[in-house]
């Protein structure tokens, strides 16, 4: 995909962003802040049986950390808690089509990160 291809999926997901809000029946909850830019995610999940049911989040920042959390949560919505942690930030490259300069890994990482840490107890 070319620069201005994965450019334009990020500000659709900006202007659109799926699975935004809080998740009022959620089972787990985290809000991790970047130490580096500020940018801030809030992840809620219900997770029964071991599975990710349903997930939503919230936050404030870059393009890249709203627009990769609006992206990944579909693909999340489904898989087995376990697996979360083996994402990183090639996986969301994957669903961006194009690989990410080394300081904009951490804002395509947030959401995962907010995910991970609500899954181990907050």
């Amino acid at each position: 995909m070319e620069r201005k291809a994965y450019r334009a999926l990020i500000v659709e997901h900006v202007r659109a962003p799926r699975r935004r809000g809080r998740l009022d029946d959620a089972t787990h909850e985290a809000t991790v802040h970047s130490p580096v830019c500020g940018d801030w995610i809030r992840a809620s999940a219900r997770v029964r049986d071991g599975r990710i049911e349903d997930l939503r989040f919230d936050g404030q920042g870059c393009a890249i950390s709203q627009g990769a959390a609006s992206l990944c949560s579909a693909p999340l919505v489904g898989m087995a808690a376990a697996e979360l942690d083996d994402l990183d930030v090639r996986w969301v490259e994957g669903l961006l089509g194009d690989r990410l300069s080394a300081g904009r890994h951490g804002c395509a990482e947030l959401h995962l990160r907010a995910l991970r840490r609500a899954l181990a107890g907050g």
